[in-house]
């Protein structure tokens, strides 16, 4: 207020104006000169969130360092789309610091790597050719999103959807639809998986032929066996 005492630096003199430019925060060290220091890639500290945009937020790290938090960076599940959707301006939150950019002042910071990747113990888990059952998370025109482990989807193309030709996905299946399918194809470096429900019924019928031909005596089987298979070729021409 006016008549208190400050220490300022001078940054400017108007000789012809007879004024002086003053800085207060320059008598202060610069935080962005350690930055480095306090927050080095990979550190996992509390921060509080000062701003929410659409496509990103921004959290204090310290007093004059700011870390930004992109969409990508929010959840490994990817139907969390907005900031708004997971805290407010003012919630305190655990990010992780991952990239430092002194010479533009940045801070790029994540939430989502503060948890544990779902796609680790799906890779632990599963490998091509297994078959897994999920939920029917979305339906586009292209094909059906199953969620096989919370923050871990496939995509079961439309052609895979069922032995029978499907023109309209939402003609057969819904959301939150229990649905069983193989996995035919995975890109740990895309993130992808993709799924065959058609492939899974495939293999359920070979499966079933070869235990009913267990059960048969020779001649007998052999006769059925003609039957099933007539009725797979049939299938395959629909």
């Amino acid at each position: 207020k006016e008549g208190d005492e400050v220490e300022c630096v001078v940054i400017n003199m108007d000789r012809d104006g007879r004024r002086f430019s003053l800085s207060l925060k320059q008598v202060e060290p610069d935080p962005w000169q350690t930055v480095e220091e306090l927050f080095p890639v990979g550190k996992v500290l509390e921060a509080v969130v000062t701003r929410v945009y659409p496509d990103r937020a921004l959290v204090e790290l310290a007093e004059g360092v700011e870390g930004v938090l992109r969409t990508e960076d929010l959840s490994w599940d990817r139907r969390v789309r907005h900031p708004g959707d997971l805290f407010n301006s003012g919630d305190k939150i655990e990010v992780k610091v991952l990239e430092v950019d002194t010479k533009r002042r940045k801070v790029r910071v994540g939430f989502k790597q503060t948890k544990p990747d779902p796609w680790d113990e799906f890779l632990k888990t599963y490998t091509e050719g297994d078959n897994v059952r999920g939920s029917v998370s979305s339906i586009t025109d292209f094909g059906v999103f199953l969620e096989i482990m919370s923050g871990v989807e496939g995509l079961i193309h439309i052609s895979q959807l069922d032995e029978k030709r499907v023109k309209n996905p939402r003609d057969i299946v819904k959301e939150g639809d229990a649905i069983s399918a193989k996995i035919v194809k995975i890109d740990p470096a895309a993130r992808r998986i993709s799924l065959s429900v058609r492939e899974f019924k495939r293999a359920q019928e070979v499966e079933e032929t070869g235990k009913f031909m267990d059960n048969q005596s020779p001649g007998e089987g052999f006769l059925k066996l003609g039957e099933i298979l007539g009725k797979m070729i049939n299938k395959e021409k629909k």
